[in-house]
């Protein structure tokens, strides 16, 4: 979802807690600059995002560009496999570990239907 707590966007996703009722966690920036602490109650406005959305990171769109295989397999997978893996690309703090993350995923995507976990269990030998 997107929206903003006192007038400061944010962009996260509802956490369901089993009983009908949601939560977002903010982190502390965004409580600082909306000037409220853990647990205030806020008023916040949101709308629902796309939920097919994938902000994929440009080393891994060029990479998905330069194969067009994994680009199509890629292309198959639900939007939240993509953003989880995604993901995992776009928090690489180096440009060495952001490399290494790629061709994880890339692998992932091409031998175990974009599961990155079933690739680690792989090298791990537990499959």
């Amino acid at each position: 979802m997107e929206g903003e707590i006192a007038d400061v966007p944010i962009s996260n996703a509802f956490i369901p807690t089993g009983d009908g009722r949601v939560y977002v966690i903010v982190g502390p920036e965004v409580r600082d600059a909306a000037d409220v602490g853990l647990s205030d109650r806020v008023e916040m406005r949101f709308k629902v995002a796309d939920q097919n959305a994938v902000d994929v990171p440009d080393r891994l769109a060029e990479r998905l560009e330069q194969n067009p295989r994994i680009k199509s397999l890629w292309e198959r997978l639900p939007p939240g496999k993509k953003r989880g893996m995604s993901h995992h690309v776009g928090t690489a703090k180096t440009d060495k570990t952001r490399e290494k993350r790629v061709d994880d995923v890339l692998e992932a995507v091409t031998d175990y239907n974009g599961n990155m976990r079933d690739l680690m269990d792989a090298r791990r030998g537990r499959k």
